[in-house]
């Protein structure tokens, strides 16, 4: 897994959390994912105004999403 946070993002307190937030998320939804599965996270402006509750339901609606579209391969 990437995670991208820009410095037009916010201040580094600010993109850490992002990352935070977002690598926690992942942590916690990783046996919802396919074995293999590569992912690249690129936060937007909106991010930084997202809750923990927020970015969990993202990566659960991401690994339902994948999961339907099948095994991708690159």
């Amino acid at each position: 897994m990437g995670i991208t946070v820009t410095k037009r993002i916010g201040n580094a307190v600010v993109r850490n959390g992002i990352k935070r937030r977002v690598r926690e998320a992942f942590r916690r939804a990783r046996g919802e994912f396919a074995p293999g599965t590569q992912l690249v996270f690129i936060a937007k402006r909106q991010a930084a105004k997202l809750s923990f509750a927020a970015v969990q339901s993202d990566m659960a609606r991401l690994s339902t999403r994948l999961a339907k579209l099948g095994t991708v391969s690159a």
